[in-house]
C-alpha cells in the first residue's frame, strides 16, 4: 500500500509539471491625468533578453497582454513625437496576474506579488528620504537593498534591488558580486547578473 501511495505522489506530482507551462499576464494603464498623455502615442515592453511588444496609446490609455515561462524584470517604455521625439521608461516585473499601471504621477504597477514588492520597497526608501543627501542616508539606503536582496535571494524582484544599488554607486562592485553569488538562478542568470560578474571577473584577472 506504502508502495502504491508513493507512486501515485509522484504520478500526480509528474502531471502537475507536465501542465505546467507559460503564465498569462495582463497590464492595463491610463496617462490621462499627466500632462505627457497628449503626446504619448505608444509603449514598448522590453525585457532582459531585449525582445519587445508595441502597443498605441488610445485616449491616454494602453493595455498589454501576453504570457511569460516565469517572473522576469522588464521595462515598459513611453514614446512620444511631438513636442519633439523621446523615450522615457519604467521598471516592471512581468509575471501571472493583472497588472495595473497606477499612472505616471505614481509611476506604480500592483496586483501581482513582486510588482507590489516593489512598490513596498520602494516605500521604504522614500520613508527615509532627505533633503541632504549624506553618507548616513545613502548607507540607510544600501541597508534597505541588502536586506531585502539577501531575504529575496531568488525573486525577479531582486535583480531591480540590485540595478537600484548599482546605478545609484551605493555597493562596491565586490560586494555586488558577493550577493549576486548568495542568489538564486532566476537571478544570477540574468542578463544583468551576468554581465556584472563578467566585468567583475575581468577587472580580477588584471
Amino acid at each position: 500500500m506504502k508502495k502504491f501511495r508513493f507512486f501515485a505522489a509522484c504520478a500526480a506530482a509528474l502531471l502537475v509539471a507536465s501542465c505546467a507551462g507559460p503564465q498569462k499576464y495582463t497590464i492595463n494603464g491610463s496617462i490621462s491625468k499627466h500632462p505627457l498623455a497628449s503626446y504619448v502615442d505608444s509603449v514598448f515592453l522590453v525585457n532582459d533578453l531585449g525582445t519587445s511588444a508595441k502597443v498605441a496609446v488610445v485616449d491616454g490609455k494602453f493595455s498589454f497582454e501576453g504570457e511569460v515561462e516565469k517572473p522576469i524584470l522588464t521595462s515598459i517604455v513611453f514614446s512620444y513625437s511631438t513636442p519633439t521625439p523621446g523615450q522615457f521608461s519604467l521598471p516592471l516585473i512581468l509575471e501571472e496576474g493583472n497588472i495595473h499601471f497606477l499612472g505616471l504621477p505614481s509611476k506604480r504597477f500592483t496586483g501581482t506579488p513582486l510588482n507590489d514588492s516593489i512598490v513596498m520597497l520602494n516605500a521604504k526608501a522614500n520613508a527615509i528620504h532627505t533633503d541632504s543627501v549624506d553618507a548616513q542616508y545613502l548607507d540607510a539606503l544600501a541597508d534597505i537593498l541588502r536586506t531585502y536582496i539577501k531575504n529575496n535571494p531568488n525573486d525577479a524582484s531582486t535583480v531591480y534591488a540590485l540595478r537600484q544599488g548599482v546605478q545609484s554607486d551605493l555597493f562596491a562592485e565586490e560586494e555586488v558580486w558577493e550577493l549576486i553569488q548568495e542568489c538564486g538562478p532566476e537571478v544570477n542568470t540574468t542578463n544583468f547578473a551576468k554581465q556584472i560578474c563578467a566585468k567583475f571577473d575581468a577587472e580580477m584577472a588584471e
